[in-house]
């Protein structure tokens, strides 16, 4: 379990659950697990964790897990006419205790990053758990998938017993959504244009002026189409990109522009927030001020009707097209790209924006110093929710992707 700040989870409400917010001399319980309950979790709001010593049947004690010497904190019950009562306590650590908290799927499910990831029609895997958990607490859960499954199980009953379980994790959902900038489709567009930022060369012109030399056209990915491009940092316009122009995002020659001005930070050169040069479409603000003023409203069930009209289920696509039937006149436009006439200046290679499948560029050329320096720049300016991709299919009897055994094509040497 990695150790995780006292800020980065939320605390939990005591008061609601146990009717004290700490623990005090004499309080009773009813049971001894309702007693543990309640130091743990305690504990979890302090941001330590505990473990009960060995004691006698009517004498139990617990103790801090630090390991760096021996912590004073400790609280002991006991108990009288089959009730449990705190009857000693010292509530502070020494000022080296190393105790860090313990999470559990009891503590997991109320943590706002897990009830975002636990939303009806989102994945509920346990990469997107783990990918929110850490993003939002901090918390590595990574190497207990045993708890974070048991947390995933136990949420997915509570929705199908109460369906008002879902409506009260949208706060947790826009809650994690709201911290970041972009959209994850506008960060997608974003690394694309990142990969070249490396290979550019800009040019100081007038004041917020800048040349930038590409020796990628921002049509193709091949050298043989070089262009200058007047990047306007005022009004966020690159003359005839394409990408800038049509996309709307902060273009090759515009990140260019931006990472060369950080270079020379400290000698006091003007910088400037890539943010700025994304349509506003693209930010996760103006989606959360769209958003919050709307209202959701369960119907109640004295309100509703019996009837015995019952529809059927909602076609439901599955996502590419057929491989077996394509006619000719339903011929996708995906298709038809692939075999239009180029425009001028285009090269005769697949489009990146239609049909292909990103980038042509050399691994080589992705891995040098300077494009890793680039991308951790950018990696501290933005931030998006993270997507999970899934896997390609992999076909079993040949081991290629993108097909199965059943349209596997390939011969069987016996």
């Amino acid at each position: 379990m990695s150790a995780t700040s006292q800020e980065s989870t939320i605390k939990l409400d005591l008061a609601s659950q146990f009717g004290h917010e700490k623990p005090e001399i004499s309080i009773h319980f009813a049971t001894l697990e309702e007693a543990g309950s309640f130091v743990r979790s305690y504990a979890f709001n302090e941001g330590k964790s505990v473990k009960r010593n060995k004691g006698t049947g009517n004498y139990k004690k617990w103790l801090c897990t630090s390991t760096a010497e021996e912590c004073p904190w400790f609280v002991t019950l006991s108990r009288k006419h089959n009730a449990w009562y705190i009857s000693k306590l010292d509530l502070q650590h020494s000022q080296f205790c190393n105790s860090v908290v313990e999470m559990t799927s009891k503590y997991l499910v109320e943590q706002p990053g897990f009830k975002a990831a636990i939303m009806e029609g989102h994945s509920t895997s346990m990469k997107r758990v783990v990918n929110n958990v850490k993003t939002f607490h901090g918390v590595d859960m990574q190497k207990q998938p045993a708890l974070v499954y048991r947390a995933i199980q136990s949420e997915k009953e509570k929705q199908k017993v109460d369906p008002t379980v879902e409506y009260g994790r949208l706060p947790s959902f826009f809650q994690v959504f709201e911290r970041n900038d972009v959209t994850p489709h506008a960060m997608k567009l974003f690394n694309t244009e990142k990969l070249l930022v490396a290979l550019q060369t800009d040019v100081v012109g007038d004041e917020r002026i800048f040349y930038v030399f590409d020796a990628f056209d921002s049509r193709s990915s091949t050298s043989k189409n070089a262009h200058v491009y007047e990047v306007n940092m005022y009004t966020g316009v690159c003359t005839r990109c394409t990408v800038s122009e049509q996309l709307r995002i902060p273009c090759r020659h515009i990140q260019a522009v931006i990472y060369d001005r950080f270079k020379y930070k400290d000698a006091g050169v003007a910088q400037y927030d890539v943010r700025k040069y994304f349509h506003s479409a693209y930010l996760v603000r103006h989606l959360q001020d769209a958003v919050e003023s709307l209202s959701i409203q369960l119907p109640l069930e004295a309100e509703l009707l019996d009837s015995n009209d019952v529809k059927p289920p909602p076609m439901y696509r599955q996502a590419g097209r057929s491989s077996t039937r394509m006619p000719v006149k339903d011929t996708p436009d995906l298709v038809r790209g692939s075999k239009r006439k180029q425009n001028r200046g285009e090269d005769a290679s697949r489009s990146r924006y239609c049909g292909g499948e990103g980038l042509n560029i050399a691994v080589e050329d992705l891995s040098d110093e300077e494009s890793k320096r680039v991308s951790a720049f950018f990696d501290t300016q933005l931030s998006a929710a993270s997507v999970v991709k899934r896997d390609k299919y992999r076909c079993s009897k040949c081991g290629k992707n993108g097909h199965n055994k059943r349209r596997c094509n390939a011969t069987t040497v016996w």
